[in-house]
């Protein structure tokens, strides 16, 4: 089984793998990524049992302005900030909401969800509790 640290690897490259993970450090060629909102934690807010939300906006998607590489680097900054900010998210899990309005099918980039679950799935100690 790979660990943490292999999939960090192959997700941030080596020359970043081992960087703190901030917008200055490990993300900082991933600016385009991260001000396009597909995906943000709520700051402050949580379901009734203290889960943290996860918004999802494929409608932001312009595969054109990223690489779905830089794109898992931000979801791996949310699901960590998450990590850090709400104890809970370890415990119960996370809510995940998509606001799909408006949305094209073309938009939704289905392969980055080929880069970021296998990436995410047995590293990360965080579990999908509600979609």
């Amino acid at each position: 089984m790979e660990t943490y640290w292999e999939h960090r690897i192959r997700i941030f490259g080596p020359e970043k793998a081992f960087l703190p993970l901030t917008q200055e450090g490990a993300l900082r060629d991933d600016g385009v990524a991260l001000r396009m909102g597909v995906a943000q934690l709520v700051v402050g807010s949580t379901d009734p049992d203290g889960r943290p939300i996860f918004f999802f906006t494929p409608g932001n998607q312009d595969k054109t302005k990223y690489t779905r590489e830089s794109m898992a680097r931000v979801f791996w900054y949310i699901i960590h900030a998450s990590l850090e900010d709400y104890e809970s998210a370890q415990q119960k899990g996370v809510i995940f909401i998509s606001y799909a309005k408006d949305v094209k099918f073309s938009q939704f980039d289905r392969g980055l969800i080929g880069v970021i679950a296998p990436s995410i799935n047995g590293a990360l100690p965080i579990r999908l509790a509600a979609m």
